[in-house]
């Protein structure tokens, strides 16, 4: 059988009588995916620039490199009179300030900045309460704007899946989302081990009745097409075998303690502080990928085999036996909603090494496995999958849904914070005012529950002054702007304006340190003995990052992202809009 051209009417318009062609979020347009679709965020917690360029250096990242090679298209005008283009796009962005993992993926997730959605930290000082009460924004109850996921959910039938390593972000990624529907996967790999044992021991005590859960971790499991235990192997085999020519294939495993090396033997989900954890989180997002693409076939296949079924030989002519099966194709692929998926890691790696460390070349390797795998396997997938039947169907079904669509950046960098030394190099703030008279409570928004990571220290720092009156507030600004190793110090009204901040949860002053410096409260407060090496984020020298994606980019959208303008909370405005036929970015 002839194989023609799938219809292009299909993909004319995402728009269905259930699905509306665009929604908006938060003052945004946004167009909504076509049926089938697969829209992939990759975030890579401290993912800085610096991190890339070391790898593809090595040669650790090869099938990225050729992604971002440029060549000249042969389909079109001869090569002297176009410009090169490579097959994905790669852009440096600015991250929301401060230069941190709430703030940042909130923003991602929003489409906003901070002074919209209002997560500026993870801590902030509620001087409403009396007396004043520090607020630990973990929760998505402190989000002032919708997500682009239970917008698309809500109205586009969207099916969302994010994965997170820190279970402190997941309430905030998933805010307005039903996390009991089918159309919803959302999970922290933190908590992923703990959740996985306890469903295996429920499962064992009632094994005399069969089970008919429909949990979200039932879901999960039904969509790795394989157990929890198994998805560490790839990697295991991947470093352990030395898959790689740079004769350091097997560093990361060496940096695990021994612990962690016996839990990945055992096929146990790595903790929060095992370098693992991040590719774990990615190769389960692959997997689910991978196994609803599957169920994407079947559910076409299905639906033309009925077609063929209705129609036997010599009832009708081939044109319509052919039209009839287009038509339960086109019917199957408007049925199978569009995807988004939002895959959000952990910098514990890039917090204790740096970009050329074998070990950082070793994660950024595998990444680069991730990639080739998300942007290639569809194809190879595809042409596996049910051959005999594939080839009775007048098309070709690797044409029939579209393409997976990956961005990939990071929500902050990371610099070393230490002085000749080698020590970290600290400006304690609140000290600082103190030993001046001025009464102060300093607040840290870096705070939060790994403190194995940056021991509370980063580049950013929001001081509540006692006595708040202006010359009282210009007297402690230049007391600290006088300080060796800080960068500027804000008044309030300044720093919202400078970097999008909500004024109600920023302090009086706003202190950034500068790129190797770290800001503290009191020297009693902080334990440098778990920090002797720090590597920490939160300052402006934090705030420029890669943007990457495996497919080309509308051009109206890469004259938008190499303009100097672009920031990483455009993410699903590139995937959108920018991947799209045509581009309804948002200028």
């Amino acid at each position: 059988m002839l194989h023609r051209t799938f219809p292009a009417r299909l993909f004319s318009s995402s728009s269905t009588p259930t699905r509306p062609s665009h929604v908006s979020v938060n003052g945004l347009k946004y167009r909504v995916p076509q049926p089938g679709s697969n829209l992939v965020g990759v975030v890579i917690d401290g993912g800085s620039e610096e991190y890339l360029d070391a790898a593809r250096r090595a040669g650790r990242m090869p099938f990225l490199s050729r992604l971002l090679t440029a060549t000249h298209d042969a389909s079109s005008a001869p090569s002297s009179f176009i410009l090169p283009r490579s097959p994905g796009f790669h852009a440096l962005v600015t991250a929301q300030m401060p230069s941190l993992t709430n703030p940042n993926n909130v923003s991602m997730v929003t489409g906003v900045p901070a002074s919209i959605h209002g997560i500026c930290g993870n801590y902030f000082l509620d001087e409403n309460e009396h007396p004043p009460v520090e607020r630990l924004m973990n929760s998505s109850e402190f989000m002032r704007a919708e997500t682009v996921f239970e917008v698309m959910q809500r109205e586009a039938q969207a099916q969302i899946i994010i994965l997170t390593a820190k279970d402190k972000l997941l309430s905030l990624l998933s805010k307005g989302l039903d996390l009991q529907s089918d159309r919803t996967l959302a999970f922290s790999i933190e908590k992923l081990g703990s959740a996985a044992q306890s469903h295996s021991n429920t499962a064992a005590a009632s094994s005399s009745s069969p089970s008919t859960s429909n949990s979200p971790l039932d879901r999960l499991l039904s969509l790795t097409g394989r157990p929890l235990t198994d998805l560490s192997q790839p990697f295991f085999d991947y470093f352990s075998k030395g898959n790689t020519s740079s004769g350091h294939a097997n560093a990361l495993l060496s940096e695990l303690s021994s612990a962690d090396r016996s839990a990945l033997e055992r096929g146990e989900v790595p903790s929060i502080y095992n370098p693992l954890i991040s590719l774990y989180l990615l190769e389960l997002g692959l997997q689910i990928w991978k196994t609803l693409h599957e169920q994407d076939i079947m559910t076409i296949l299905a639906a033309t085999a009925v077609a063929r079924a209705l129609r036997p030989s010599g009832s009708s002519s081939d044109q319509e036996k052919e039209d009839a099966i287009f038509a339960a194709a086109e019917s199957a692929i408007a049925s199978i909603p569009p995807r988004l998926f939002y895959l959000s890691t952990t910098d514990f790696l890039q917090h204790k090494y740096l970009p050329d460390y074998p070990a950082s070349l070793d994660f950024y390797a595998y990444i680069d496995s991730i990639i080739q795998r998300f942007t290639e396997s569809r194809q190879q997938q595809q042409a596996a999958a049910h051959s005999a039947l594939r080839d009775t169907l007048p098309f070709d079904i690797d044409q029939a849904l579209p393409c997976t669509h990956l961005a990939m950046t990071a929500d902050h960098g990371m610099n070393s914070k230490v002085g000749f030394d080698g020590t970290p190099k600290v400006v304690y703030v609140e000290q600082v005012l103190a030993g001046a008279g001025i009464r102060n409570r300093t607040i840290l928004p870096i705070t939060d529950p790994y403190v194995k990571h940056h021991g509370s220290l980063g580049g950013y720092a929001t001081v509540y002054l006692e006595d708040k009156s202006a010359d009282h507030v210009l007297s402690a600004l230049k007391l600290l702007r006088s300080q060796p190793g800080v960068y500027t110090a804000l008044d309030r009204n300044e720093a919202c304006k400078a970097f999008d901040l909500p004024p109600d949860r920023v302090g009086d002053i706003v202190v950034l340190g500068d790129a190797s410096t770290v800001l503290g409260k009191t020297p009693e407060h902080h334990d440098l003995s778990q920090v002797p090496h720090l590597r920490s984020h939160g300052g402006l020298d934090e705030a420029t990052i890669p943007l990457v994606t495996n497919t080309r980019l509308q051009k109206a959208m890469e004259r938008r992202l190499t303009r100097g303008q672009a920031r990483n909370y455009h993410l699903w405005d590139i995937l959108c809009n920018g991947t799209m036929e045509e581009n309804d970015g948002n200028e």
